[in-house]
């Protein structure tokens, strides 16, 4: 909405995201915020430095400016980095959990998919228990 010039009071309801404008400016840009996301039983989120990753098992964190490619996973020596981001990616889950449901925008996109929340992070119940 800033590349259009609408004011914010303008605008019908609350838009998620962040203006790209600066960028798109080519002034310095700089998120206020991780990105994180969902995917396939995997969980995501990454600041500028530091990448949180976890797929059924122990969490991984990367520092991305160090160890772009990713060979090192350092979650071990930065416990407290590596609950700071998991616990972003919680929120931002919590966040968008209304949103998928079809709370905020509707239901159309979820019942043509047919998805189902997952939350990516709990602990997963084993079938063959009794």
């Amino acid at each position: 909405m800033d590349a259009l010039e609408i004011p914010r009071d303008r605008v019908p309801h609350e838009l998620d995201g962040e203006s790209l404008l600066p960028l798109i400016e080519g002034k310095p840009f700089s998120r206020a915020k991780p990105i994180c996301f969902q995917y396939s039983g995997q969980a995501n989120c990454s600041t500028e430095q530091y990448k949180f990753y976890q797929k059924a098992g122990k969490p991984e964190l990367y520092d991305m400016l160090a160890d772009p490619f990713e060979k090192q996973n350092i979650a071990s020596s930065h416990p407290e980095k590596t609950k700071e981001l998991k616990n972003q990616f919680l929120d931002w889950q919590a966040s968008t959990k209304a949103s998928f449901e079809g709370q905020e925008y509707g239901t159309a996109s979820l019942e043509r998919t047919g998805q189902n929340w997952e939350d990516v992070l709990a602990p997963k119940k084993n079938k063959d228990k009794k």
